[in-house]
């Protein structure tokens, strides 16, 4: 060995090498001191392995080969619910997991469950073998962790099933658009018009499936136009009935063919769940419970009400009924009978709420012992509540002669889009994207009367059309926006102008009324 002043250092990438030069003249090499041996290691007492064991947060405990506990921490108490005195002598009661730091799920003597970090190793202990478990509460962790996944899993499956809403909107915008244009011109042909009508009726019902895949996206399912009532009832009667309590017989009869009104279907639903809810709360010893739907007309004065048509929902059981002072106090906030914490009193001031919006009003007859029957009137949409709803065979005034720029990337429903407005007499522009829209908008030998676009498509927005028509000197162009992916009209990114938002699937007279009254207005 040599002096270190002589000893040079040379360094590559990955690799140090000491090299050894030559012994200059004059020096010689100088011997390493002796190596002396380490002092040795004091053995620890008992008494300081069990203090130091104690000190750990962790519950510690000493287990022989036959997993009989030779000694445990107070922490114990703390993680196994268990005192040391308690484990001692006795079987741990666990089983062992060998993994270097395993998580296993352990019920308490309190009836508890806990989820345990479990460290095992061998050990010697007072001279014989043994091993030492480690033991570390991991409970809220793992809640927060499994909160965690199930969340992700959640929203990925929200987004899923939004997806799926738009895509299946738009498939169906197709159907019930070409089924009702068959239904229409098929009203020479009984039989094809019949299965029109029900390519019709099951393309609504399957309307709800989307809206049902909506609401478990998170998305707020909005109608453009109306909710039908009994649609919305028999769609609740599928997913009410099998939850109903033994002894509940459960009747419907709809008699309100086509009624529609001016509430959003999932508000509706909620309207029916409530009064189907108390009524079931009601009858604990069972009996009939029966919903039913009809049109009622009221004369001008009549009843108290409003004249005009209604759509009338009637939730009819044979419970305990309410006295006179229930019947007065029914409706307000907060206000309950079913005590602690059954009921907090919102669920009918809801409902009275959401009637009252609409313009409805609600009925109630019920005395101790004898049941409750509460009718909820609702105002039919104008040219609704009858078998036959026509569409319009003839070009609407409004439309006739007008030029309307459609927007909309799906081929088939810009096709099918552009016959029902042509066949109301209206001249039809169509492009496929922004870009070819643009182009149309800016061209001033072909002024555009009205602008109907797709929300989203491939190269933009119909938000940008809109903004970018009323930028360029047509600030009152009237336009329709529609979409399958939102139930809502993103007013806060239009623009002031004549703007109107329909959500898809939507029938061919919902899109004619909507233009018309743009075009009027």
């Amino acid at each position: 060995m040599y002096c270190l002043s002589e000893v040079r250092t040379r360094t590559v990438p990955g690799r140090v090498f000491r090299v050894r030069p030559r012994t200059p003249e004059g020096m010689r090499p100088i011997d390493p001191p002796a190596r002396q041996p380490l002092p040795p290691t004091p053995a620890c007492s008992n008494e300081a392995v069990r203090a130091l064991l104690t000190a750990m947060p962790d519950a510690v405990v000493v287990i022989d080969d036959t997993e009989h506990v030779l000694f445990a921490t107070p922490a114990t108490q703390r993680i196994l619910l268990r005192t040391p005195e308690e484990l001692v002598g006795g079987p741990l009661g666990i089983t062992l997991v060998t993994d270097e730091a395993a998580e296993v799920g352990l019920t308490r003597p309190d009836g508890s469950h806990a989820v345990i970090e479990m460290r095992v190793q061998p050990f010697t202990w007072e001279g014989q073998s043994a091993r030492v478990v480690t033991l570390r509460d991991v409970t809220e962790r793992a809640r927060i962790e499994d909160a965690a996944r199930h969340g992700i899993a959640r929203e990925v499956g929200r987004t899923t099933c939004a997806r799926i809403a738009r895509d299946f909107r738009d498939l169906l915008t197709t159907v019930l658009c070409g089924a009702q244009l068959l239904e229409e011109a098929a009203r020479e042909d009984e039989a094809l018009g019949a299965l029109a009508h029900r390519v019709v009726a099951s393309a609504r019902e399957a309307t709800q499936l989307t809206k049902q895949l909506l609401s478990v996206s998170g998305a707020r399912v909005q109608s453009g136009v109306a909710a039908d009532l009994d649609e919305t009832v028999r769609a609740f009667e599928s997913r009410m009935r099998p939850l109903l309590a033994e002894g509940l017989d459960f009747d419907v009869a709809l008699d309100a063919t086509r009624a529609q009104v001016t509430l959003e279907p999932q508000l509706l639903d909620e309207i029916l769940a409530q009064l189907v809810q108390n009524a079931c709360d009601a009858s604990p010893r069972g009996g009939q419970l029966k919903v039913t739907t009809h049109i009622r007309g009221v004369a001008d004065g009549a009843d108290g009400f409003a004249p005009g048509r209604y759509a009338v929902l009637t939730v009819r059981d044979e419970g305990r009924g309410m006295s006179r002072e229930t019947k007065e106090h029914l409706f307000e906030p907060y206000y309950s009978t079913k005590g602690g914490r059954r009921g907090r009193g919102l669920g009918l001031a809801q409902v009275y709420g959401l009637v009252e919006q609409v313009g409805g009003f609600i009925e109630i007859e019920s005395a101790r012992d004898q049941g409750t029957r509460i009718e909820v009137l609702l105002p039919l949409l104008e040219g609704t509540g009858s078998e036959d709803v026509p569409t319009p065979r003839v070009a609407h005034a409004a439309l006739a002669d007008r030029l309307v720029l459609l927007a909309e990337d799906e081929e088939g429903i810009r096709r099918l889009l552009g016959e029902v407005l042509e066949h109301a007499g209206a001249t039809v522009t169509q492009a496929s994207n922004v870009h070819e829209a643009r182009a149309i908008l800016d061209d001033p030998s072909r002024p555009v009367d009205l602008l109907i676009s797709d929300v989203r498509m491939p190269d933009g927005s119909g938000l940008e059309l809109v903004r970018a028509a009323r930028d360029s000197g047509r600030p009152d162009l009237p336009a329709i926006l529609i979409s399958g992916y939102s139930a809502h009209m993103p007013l806060g990114a239009v623009p002031p102008g004549p703007t109107e938002f329909l959500p898809k699937p939507f029938l061919p007279g919902a899109l004619l009324e909507i233009a018309t009254g743009l075009l009027t207005a």
